[in-house]
């Protein structure tokens, strides 16, 4: 129950885009000519930024990029996927797919990306090795403790398309189907002590996190108030929680664990150049087999 506020976002290395002069991109274009300024100042520095930290050893953070291109292009994708109303066949599957083969061939991430695990990914970014980093909101205090509170901010992944009312009210949920929770073994001989246990660590944690970290507050009624300036990268997440009209699920949060299991797995194929977007797009449905 601490950290149920798990949705997808991009972090922004301020001090990095001072250094090499770039602003946040808000559209396609403007990703893939950050992307060639990225690269062109390492050429010229002999630097190695990366224009988007991505570690996909441990197979999630690419779904997740996936997840959140596709969302950018139609937040509505995925749900007219699970109710037939569309096929995997659909457009915007194989452009989301052609785009990040783009960001691919461009060098836009690490060079062992690959092979790089999640932990490994944040701490790359938080030692100033990239310029963006798509990710999950939960890690912002952990970004801000090791660099700096001024230091990052949150901000959309940059959309491809152009409808100038979609702006910032769209998100990925990557726990969709989470919610607080205690989980107590019916073996126990003392279930009634376990239970109040739980629930005061929940309220005791509910508190911390409402009062120091600006969390929203998961026990009604608690009468706790937040912190009265939060930092810049708080208020930003919480600013886009408020204009969301529509959450898209994480795909492997509604998927069987095989599926999501295989679903992952091709993504890294095609990150890999294993297979190609056609076959991606031929071989995706198999596991298209959505729980909610």
């Amino acid at each position: 129950p601490c950290l149920v506020e798990a949705y997808a976002v991009t972090y922004c290395n301020q001090n990095l885009m001072k250094e090499i002069g770039l602003s946040m991109p808000q559209t396609w274009d403007e990703l893939l000519e950050m992307v060639e300024k990225v690269n062109a100042y390492n050429e010229e520095h002999g630097t190695s930024y990366a224009a988007l930290e991505l570690g996909d050893k441990d197979l999630w953070l690419a779904e997740l990029l996936y997840t959140v291109m596709v969302n950018c292009e139609n937040p509505y994708a995925q749900a007219r996927l699970a109710d037939g109303t569309i096929d995997f066949s659909d457009p915007v599957f194989a452009d989301a797919a052609q785009k990040l083969m783009q960001l691919v061939d461009m060098g836009a991430f690490p060079e062992k990306f690959l092979e790089t695990g999640e932990v490994e990914a944040v701490q790359n970014f938080a030692e100033g090795q990239a310029v963006l980093f798509p990710h999950q909101s939960t890690i912002v205090f952990h970004l801000m403790d090791e660099m700096g509170s001024d230091a990052i901010s949150v901000e959309q992944f940059p959309g491809y398309t152009q409808r100038s009312d979609d702006d910032g009210k769209y998100m990925v949920d990557i726990n969709h189907t989470l919610t607080p929770g205690l989980s107590i073994s019916s073996d126990s001989e003392y279930q009634d002590e376990a239970a109040e246990l739980c629930l005061e660590f929940a309220k005791r944690v509910n508190e911390r996190n409402v009062e120091q970290y600006d969390y929203l507050d998961m026990i009604q009624q608690s009468g706790l108030t937040v912190p009265e300036d939060s930092p810049l990268a708080v208020k930003q997440f919480h600013q886009m929680i408020d204009e969301s009209s529509v959450y898209t699920p994480l795909w492997y949060a509604v998927m069987d664990k095989e599926d999501g299991d295989n679903w992952r797995n091709l993504i890294k194929k095609l990150f890999g150049k294993a297979i190609t977007v056609d076959e991606f797009v031929q071989s995706a449905p198999q596991y298209m087999n959505f729980t909610n």
